[in-house]
């Protein structure tokens, strides 16, 4: 379906994708989830940025 739940104009997010398309209400606890949602991949992606950037010294 190539859909997406968040409306970056608005910063909201709709509510669910039915099997005819995204009802487009925009209630408080689907932007809520959205936002945690992002907050979340945001934590993950900077988690992963300082682990790769962490050199690994090899023991002799």
């Amino acid at each position: 379906m190539n859909l997406s739940l968040c409306d970056y104009k608005t910063g909201g997010c709709y509510d669910s994708i039915t099997p005819t398309g995204i009802n487009r209400n925009q209630g408080a606890k689907s932007t809520l989830a959205c936002l945690l949602s992002f907050l979340n991949m945001y934590s993950l992606d900077n988690i992963t940025e300082i682990d790769l950037g962490l050199k690994i010294i090899e023991s002799e």
